[in-house]
C-alpha cells in the first residue's frame, strides 16, 4: 500500500514519518482486524508476540494532540487512542493506527450521524461514503491523517474480503464469473461491558451476523461509552444504547435515540430470552411489522423463573418448541419467554449475571430510569 499523509495534520504526519524512518513499524502485526470496519496495527508489543497474547496497549511512551477534521472514508489512515473519560481531549496513540475498510453508507445513515452531531457532510463527502464506503460512526472522534492512494485491495485482503474471479475457456468461448467472498470474524466473539456497578462479559452469536457485526462496530468506535441504562425494570430487563442518554439531564425523556438506521430481524428458535440474553430493542409491531431492530439500543434480560405449564403455553401460543436445555434454563435461571419470537436475541452474558441484578435493583423514577445513573464506562471487543 502507498499512503499519502495530510499536511493539515502536521503533528501526526511528522510523527509517522519519524517512526517509519526509525524502522519502528518493521515486523509489527496488524493485531486487530474487524471485517467491514478496520485493520489496526502499530503496537510494538506485537513484534514476535505469542499466539493468544493480549495486544493493543503498547506505544512509544507518548501521545499526540488531536488534529480532528477529516471523515473516515475507506482507505483513510487514522490514529488509535484510548476512549472514554480517561482521554477527554481525544489525544492519539504515539504509534498505533488503523486503516478504514467500512462499508457503503446510505443517505438515511449519514443523516442519522449528522443529527447526532458527528459531522456536517457536504455533497462530495456524502457521495464518497455512498460509493466507496467508510465508518462515519468514528467521525469527529479520531484523527484522520492520511489516505491510501494505491493498494486499497490490500485492506480487503487483510480484513478477509476477497473478489474471486473464475474464468472458464472452451475453444474461443470464454465465461467469467466474479463473486465477493467475506471471511467472517472469529467465532465466539466476546464483548466486555464495564459499568459503574461492575463488568459483564458477553458472547455474541454467529447465527445473528448483522446484529453481531453492528454491535462490534459500535463497541469498537466507542459509541456506547458514557451512555446510561435508561430503562430498568426489576424482574424484567435493563435497557441501554440510546445516544441521547450521554450527559442526559435528570428527568429527560429517553429511549428514542439511535444511529439513524435499523437492522433486519434475525429471530431464531435456537436462542430465547433466558436470564442474561442480549437482545435488540425495537419499535412496536404497528409501525414496525417486520420487527426490525434498533441500530444501537439493546436490553439484557433479568426476568423470573417460569414453570413448565407457562412454557407449554408459550410454545402453543408462538408455535415453537423449546429444547430441554432451554426449558431447564427458564425453570432455574429464569427469563422472559413472552418476548421470544418477537425480538432478536444476539448474545448472552457469560460472566457477570450478578451485575444485571445490581443494575435491576436500582431505585427508578416514573419513567423507569435509575435515579442514580448507571453508566456504561466502556464497551470493547476482547476476543
Amino acid at each position: 500500500m502507498k499512503v499519502e499523509l495530510y499536511d493539515s495534520t502536521p503533528k501526526h504526519k511528522e510523527n509517522f514519518i519519524k517512526l517509519v524512518n526509525e524502522g519502528f513499524y518493521k515486523d509489527l502485526l496488524f493485531h486487530r482486524v474487524i471485517p467491514e470496519f478496520m485493520i489496526q496495527g502499530g503496537d510494538p508489543n506485537s513484534r514476535g508476540a505469542a499466539p493468544g497474547m493480549k495486544l493493543g496497549s503498547g506505544g512509544p511512551g507518548y501521545k499526540i494532540d488531536a488534529e480532528i477534521g477529516a471523515p473516515h472514508f475507506k482507505g483513510t489512515l487514522a490514529a488509535a487512542r484510548q476512549g472514554g473519560p480517561v482521554n477527554p481531549t481525544k489525544q492519539s496513540s504515539g504509534s498505533q493506527f488503523y486503516l478504514v475498510q467500512g462499508k457503503v453508507q446510505t443517505d438515511q445513515e449519514l443523516d442519522g450521524y449528522q443529527a447526532r452531531g458527528k459531522f456536517v457532510y457536504n455533497e462530495a463527502q456524502r457521495e464518497k461514503y455512498k460509493t466507496i464506503g467508510g465508518v462515519p460512526a468514528l467521525d469527529n472522534d479520531y484523527t484522520v491523517f492520511g489516505e491510501v492512494v494505491e493498494g486499497l485491495e490490500i485492506i480487503d485482503k487483510i480484513a478477509g474480503k476477497y473478489n474471486v474471479k473464475l474464468v472458464a475457456k472452451k475453444g474461443k468461448k470464454e465465461s467469467i464469473m466474479e463473486k465477493e467472498i467475506i471471511i467472517d470474524p472469529p467465532q465466539d466473539c466476546l464483548i466486555s461491558i464495564e459499568t459503574t456497578l461492575g463488568e459483564m462479559t458477553i458472547r455474541l452469536y454467529d447465527e445473528t451476523p448483522k446484529h453481531r457485526d453492528n454491535f462490534i462496530k459500535l463497541a469498537e468506535s466507542g459509541f456506547y461509552d458514557s451512555l446510561i441504562f435508561h430503562r430498568v425494570i426489576e424482574g424484567f430487563m435493563i435497557q441501554g444504547g440510546d445516544p441521547d442518554s450521554k450527559g442526559a439531564a435528570p428527568n429527560q425523556r429517553l429511549g428514542s435515540g439511535g444511529p439513524g438506521y435499523t437492522i433486519p430481524a434475525e429471530i431464531t428458535e435456537k436462542y430465547a430470552h433466558i436470564k442474561g440474553a442480549l437482545s435488540a430493542a425495537r419499535q412496536g409491531d404497528r409501525v414496525n411489522p417486520k420487527k426490525n431492530s434498533s441500530g444501537s439500543q439493546f436490553y439484557i434480560v433479568q426476568g423470573q423463573t417460569a414453570d413448565e405449564a407457562t412454557l407449554s403455553t408459550m410454545e402453543a401460543r408462538k408455535g415453537i418448541q423449546y429444547s430441554d436445555e432451554l426449558k431447564e434454563q427458564y425453570m432455574t435461571l429464569g427469563g422472559t419467554p413472552f418476548l421470544d419470537q418477537e425480538y432478536t436475541v444476539f448474545g448472552i452474558v457469560e460472566k457477570g449475571l450478578d451485575i444485571i441484578d445490581k443494575i435491576a435493583a436500582s431505585d427508578t423514577d416514573q419513567n423507569d430510569r435509575p435515579r442514580t445513573d448507571v453508566k456504561i464506562l466502556k464497551a470493547r471487543v476482547i476476543k
